[in-house]
């Protein structure tokens, strides 16, 4: 007889039918009773539409038989049905035929993981997986939703929950696969030991409780024999390349499994021992492709013949078969012992003076039997790219301890002796310099230029001095070009210089200078000294008042500057008070007044609003544009002349036909103030003086006077009244006489 295809759907209802038939009254029902109580629970179900096609979440098993036993292991791969099941259980059913009847065993109702005062005590706390398994199942700090890097609510904040979530149950399932006691314990295995070998099993595994929102569908294995187990061949080949160090790169293509051990023994060996003792989980990127080969690294530390081997844990816990074994030879890797270089002897032979020939002397306290020779190197970094070359094309004897080498047109730099083995390993003596005559000075560096940057960062550049041997740059700086300069540094391969000024220095100015120095210690003369303005970011100090005179024709101030030396100049400013607004009055170079003994003479004579007060201030700038702010507020009251120089021009005519005196006046200058009228005077034949006739708005230059009779005379002029009570000059008298 064969189980239903529907069984997942019988199972998701087996517990609640067994439920019914438990509550029939202090019997237990036998095996037929539960046959048939499933059979009508499968009928109904498969006469209702509702379950065609339902959304649902799955309980994933396997199993492995062993003859005397079987072990199961299920899984889920979504968080949320992983923690309903712990917290409901797991029921497990075990069906098979016995005779012609279907024998229902129940394994295991509501089968739940160890609690977490459980799981304490029965591991130590140096089991460290077991501990892993606690906090997945009962750890705090979970990320919530107002945790994310994402805006709580938003997709992304929903996707790093749901990320992390997934990471837990996934490392779960992980824990379960390497050890079957942590399976058993997370309620994620069970091992059923009332087995029969040769017999036909089928198993459910199903939630203990339906939830109409989450539907779980059960685990079923159909058709699993029991027989005795035989371990997984894990059929893959590994390879190896070994590195200089001792180092061995392993490599395997991916598989299904997810973690390994891997074992080495060295040669004539007959133990394996284990490499990592914790199964090895490779790396994982998205960057890398689903089949990238699995990678590890080894460090054997002593040369020599290793064989290695991989083996892979499975569902179960359980190690496949090893790999194939895979045979590295490290070999000798450590060198000889390094020689000495004693000295180092130039031969200057013939008239010329060129070196051709040097002379070395070297020992080596240690013979090794695998020594075979010595080669001599040559270093400078502008000959054969900065590589060490060698002067001789074969091994010297090991029993040498002299060498003749030829240097024709190679310039001063370095020496050394390599020591080689028969494998080639290399050790090689303190390198020492080898003095080939050079007379010639390079040239001075040109085109010296900086550029500055608000932090006090200067970066010097320069054009090198065209020779070929320049070994370095001296860098020299003084605070005024004629001190002492002193060198700052020396630049190696390249042009250029990054110098760092403190801002808090009173100096204006620093000068730099280069030369050159070749190989062969021949220094060449300086370039140009180069001024480069000192950058000053801190505030200079403001001016101060020293002293101050008002009287009613100006006020006179004696304002005093500090002596920094990187000034650029001072602005004064003034306002009426109650203006928001100031006006510049004038500005100063700071040099001139650095010149003057750091001191500021100005008379300002407003001539604006009397009797108001006048505010003034001083603003200081440096040469790196940095301002001090306004200084300190003055006040001062101020008077003024009670007469304002505005020349006005006055004209008349009489008209004998309507009797009209015609005034009409010009000003050759403007008002300095907009709040004023004019004043028109009169004197006729009876008056000792002029007398006040009337008064003119200010946008009026006319006026006319029907007061004279015929024949009688009159004089006038005009004259402009300011609102804050000075008055302008008088203008020209002019006299009318009235027609008969």
């Amino acid at each position: 007889m064969k189980i239903s295809s529907k069984l997942w759907v019988l199972a998701a209802w087996l517990m609640m039918a067994l439920s019914v038939h438990a509550q029939v009254a202090g019997e237990k029902d036998d095996e037929q009773e539960k046959a048939d109580s499933i059979v009508s629970v499968n009928q109904s179900i498969s006469q209702d539409s509702n379950f065609v096609g339902f959304n649902t979440h799955a309980i994933k098993m396997m199993a492995r038989s062993y003859g005397d036993s079987i072990a199961l292991r299920w899984g889920v791969d979504d968080y949320s049905t992983w923690r309903q099941l712990n917290y409901y259980g797991y029921n497990v059913f075990r069906l098979h035929m016995q005779g012609t009847k279907l024998k229902i065993d129940t394994l295991a109702l509501a089968l739940k993981p160890l609690t977490l005062d459980q799981m304490r005590l029965k591991y130590p706390e140096s089991d460290t997986l077991a501990y892993m398994g606690m906090q997945l199942m009962y750890g705090r700090g979970r990320l919530t939703l107002d945790q994310t890097l994402s805006a709580p609510g938003t997709v992304g904040s929903l996707v790093e929950v749901h990320d992390e979530q997934q990471s837990i149950v996934g490392y779960a399932m992980l824990l379960a696969e390497w050890r079957r006691d942590l399976a058993r314990d997370m309620a994620l295995g069970l091992l059923d030991r009332n087995v029969t070998p040769g017999t036909v099993y089928q198993y459910v595994v199903q939630p203990s409780h339906i939830d109409s929102f989450n539907i779980i569908q059960p685990g079923f294995l159909d058709a699993v024999l029991n027989e005795k187990y035989t371990p997984e061949a894990f059929d893959v080949e590994v390879t190896g390349q070994p590195t200089s160090d001792i180092q061995l790169n392993l490599e395997w293509p991916a598989t299904k499994y997810s973690s390994f051990i891997i074992e080495r023994r060295k040669d004539k060996e007959t133990n394996w021992k284990r490499v990592n003792e914790k199964p090895f989980v490779p790396f994982t990127s998205q960057n890398l492709p689903d089949d990238a080969p699995i990678q590890f690294a080894d460090y054997p530390g002593r040369p020599g013949i290793y064989h290695y081997r991989v083996s892979a844990y499975d569902a179960f816990g359980e190690l496949t078969a090893p790999s194939s074994v895979l045979t590295v030879d490290f070999g000798d890797r450590v060198p000889p012992t390094a020689p000495v270089l004693r000295r180092i002897f130039i031969h200057r032979t013939d008239t010329t003076g060129i070196v051709r020939q040097a002379t070395l002397y070297f020992t080596k306290d240690t013979m090794e039997n695998d020594f075979i020779g010595y080669i001599p190197f040559y270093y400078n970094e502008r000959i054969a790219e900065g590589k060490w070359v060698p002067l001789t094309s074969e091994l010297i004897s090991p029993r040498d301890t002299v060498v003749t080498v030829n240097v024709t047109g190679l310039e001063t730099g370095m020496i050394c002796i390599a020591a080689y083995d028969t494998l080639y390993n290399v050790n090689y003596s303190l390198p020492q310099t080898i003095r080939i005559d050079d007379r010639v000075a390079p040239k001075a560096p040109t085109n010296l230029r900086a550029h500055t940057a608000p932090d006090g960062t200067v970066v010097v550049v320069w054009t090198p001095s065209g020779d070929e041997d320049i070994s370095y740059y001296d860098v020299a700086y003084a605070n005024d070009p004629t001190h002492e300069f002193s060198i700052k540094q020396n630049v190696y391969n390249d042009s250029i210089f990054i110098d760092s000024l403190t801002q808090e220095v009173n100096q204006r100015y620093i000068y730099y200078k280069v030369r050159a120095t070749d190989y062969s210690n021949n220094v060449g003369e300086f370039s140009e000294v180069l001024r480069v303005l000192r950058p000053h970011y801190i505030p200079p100090m403001p001016c101060r008042l020293l002293s101050n005179d008002v009287n009613d024709d100006r006020i006179h101030m004696e304002w005093v500057a500090s002596n920094e030396a990187d000034l650029h100049f001072h602005r004064l400013y003034r306002k009426l008070e109650g203006e928001q607004y100031w006006t510049l009055l004038a500005q100063f170079d700071a040099d001139s007044v650095t010149a003057a003994d750091d001191k500021i003479l100005f008379d300002d004579m407003p001539n604006k609003v009397r009797n108001k007060s006048y505010l003034y201030a001083m603003e200081t700038y440096n040469l790196s544009g940095c301002s001090s702010g306004l200084s300190k507020l003055y006040t001062f009251d101020f008077q003024g002349s009670l007469i304002a120089d505005v020349p006005i021009t006055l004209m008349a005519t009489h008209n004998a036909k309507n009797r009209e005196t015609k005034l009409a006046w010009e000003l050759k200058g403007k008002p300095d103030n907009e709040d004023y009228y004019y004043c028109i005077y009169r004197k006729g034949a009876e008056d000792n003086d002029f007398k006040f006739l009337l008064s003119a708005p200010k946008d009026d230059l006319s006026f006319s006077d029907f007061l004279l009779k015929p024949g009688e005379k009159a004089e006038y002029y005009v004259l402009i009244h300011y609102n804050d009570g000075r008055d302008s000059t008088r203008s020209n008298i002019v006299s009318v006489t009235a027609s008969k």
